[in-house]
């Protein structure tokens, strides 16, 4: 009765690791839709805002144009990078 009892318990605190360690509801990764367009996240207007840019490029040529940008993560991902930044830190 002993090992079942704590086979039981081990799996139900793993299942419960497992759940706490996944990111917010949904995915992590970009939801599409059947004609392939993008969805917007879930919550996508908690997420918190890192920084703004205007015109930055990656291309190895200038852009025609400046472009402003916003840059904004999930609250998960900036609790994580907090949680690993205190420990480097």
């Amino acid at each position: 009765m002993k090992p079942a009892l704590l086979s039981c318990l081990t799996i139900v605190t793993c299942l419960g690791f497992m759940q706490a360690a996944t990111p917010e509801s949904g995915s992590a990764k970009p939801q599409y839709t059947a004609d392939n367009h993008l969805l917007r996240p879930e919550n996508y207007r908690e997420w918190i805002y890192l920084s703004s840019g205007l015109g930055m490029n990656y291309s190895p040529q200038a852009a025609d144009h400046l472009m402003f940008t916003n840059v904004f993560v999930p609250q998960w991902a900036y609790a994580e990078f907090l949680k690993n930044a205190e420990v480097a830190g």
